[in-house]
């Protein structure tokens, strides 16, 4: 689900993307 990832800021999303 990445629904709630649009709630969270974009820096949140990028440290998930790196990971």
């Amino acid at each position: 689900v990445r629904d709630w990832t649009l709630q969270v800021p974009d820096s949140f999303c990028a440290v998930n993307g790196s990971m």
